[in-house]
C-alpha cells in the first residue's frame, strides 16, 4: 500500500493492483507519507521546509533531509521506530 499526499486529499493505493483503495482529507504541508506494516502505523515528515524523506521498514528508520536555514546547518536526521 502507498499513499500520495497532495492537499487537500490523500490517496491510498494498493501497490499490487495500483487501484485506489481509499482517500481522506489532509491539511497544509503534510509531506511524505509512509506505512509501517510491522507496527501498523503511518509515518510522515513533519518538519517545515524538509522535502525529502525515506522510511526503511527493514531497519525501522525514517531518514529526513533537513535543509540549511538561517543558522541551522543542513543535515540528515535519523529517527528509529519503536
Amino acid at each position: 500500500m502507498t499513499a500520495s499526499a497532495q492537499a487537500p486529499v490523500d490517496v491510498v493505493r494498493d501497490t499490487t493492483t495500483g487501484k485506489e483503495s481509499g482517500s481522506f482529507e489532509i491539511v497544509g504541508d503534510t509531506g511524505d507519507l509512509f506505512y509501517d506494516a510491522t507496527r501498523k502505523r503511518q509515518r510522515r515528515r513533519r518538519l517545515p521546509g524538509a522535502r525529502t524523506s525515506l522510511f526503511v521498514p527493514e531497519l525501522a528508520r525514517l531518514y529526513l533531509a533537513v535543509p540549511h536555514r538561517g543558522s541551522t546547518e543542513a543535515e540528515i536526521r535519523i529517527y528509529e521506530m519503536r
